[in-house]
């Protein structure tokens, strides 16, 4: 638990604190735009961030919510075809761990974590795809772990030629603590295309946030989704088209994933 006056309503000298990560965030939010863009000065922005984060009982709204759209800036612009750059193993790390860091509760119902949950979400959920982004077929998968976020990404030669070279047609996905078989008649929905898999694992409920102001608009109690008796808060698993990057439509496949 918080002490010293930390928390979700932080008072005292920890409010204090929490205003100058808040400082901090932004000053680190200025001098990351006047320096040309490089994998080094990104990994290292995100790491400040990370850290700035690290204590949930100072960490405001406001301060989460603004590493969450920092990390979010820097993917996009990792991702921009304008910088030449790609998201290597350290970067993935401070990024996830600054995601991870922000959407860590203070205490249970802490509406400050919740508030940054949904944003953090589809930031790691583009993170995986930028980082596999120049990856070849049968690659080694890119995965990274962080306390409240993991994932796994892959990208998979066509089942034709999986099939052709001897290998086994069907694929494996595993992060959080979960795995799926993923079977060959999903992995053809690609075509003649390779095919990307994407497991993101969460501690928590992205959609915390909007389930309270619901629950609250019906006057009813929300369920926090990391109360079920799963490994991680929420698990999704996205197939998608290697080479144009549109996602699969699975369904009614003969061969459940």
């Amino acid at each position: 638990g918080c002490v010293g006056g930390g928390g979700a309503n932080a008072t005292g000298g920890a409010a204090q604190r929490s205003k100058a990560r808040e400082s901090m965030l932004n000053v680190t939010v200025s001098a990351g735009t006047t320096m040309p863009p490089s994998n080094t000065l990104f990994s290292g922005v995100a790491g400040v961030a990370a850290r700035v984060l690290g204590d949930p009982c100072e960490a405001s709204e406001a301060a989460r919510v603004a590493g969450v759209s920092l990390v979010a800036d820097l993917i996009n612009a990792t991702a921009s075809p304008d910088n030449e750059l790609a998201v290597d193993a350290a970067g993935s790390t401070n990024m996830l761990a600054a995601l991870s860091n922000a959407v860590t509760p203070a205490e249970e119902g802490d509406a400050n974590a919740a508030a940054a949950s949904e944003a953090a979400a589809a930031a790691a959920r583009n993170l995986m795809a930028t980082r596999l982004g120049p990856s070849l077929p049968e690659e080694k998968p890119v995965a990274t772990n962080a306390t409240k976020m993991s994932y796994v990404a892959s990208r998979l030669s066509p089942t034709s030629e999986r099939a052709a070279s001897g290998s086994d047609s069907s694929a494996t996905a595993a992060a959080g603590g979960a795995a799926f078989e993923v079977p060959a008649s999903a992995l053809s929905l690609s075509g003649d295309d390779p095919v990307d898999t994407f497991l993101l694992a969460l501690g928590f409920d992205a959609h915390a946030a909007a389930a309270a102001a619901a629950a609250a608009n019906a006057s009813a109690e929300a369920t926090d989704v990391a109360a079920a008796p799963r490994v991680a808060g929420t698990l999704s698993l996205v197939l998608a088209n290697g080479t144009s990057g549109d996602e699969l439509a699975v369904h009614d496949l003969p061969v459940p994933i």
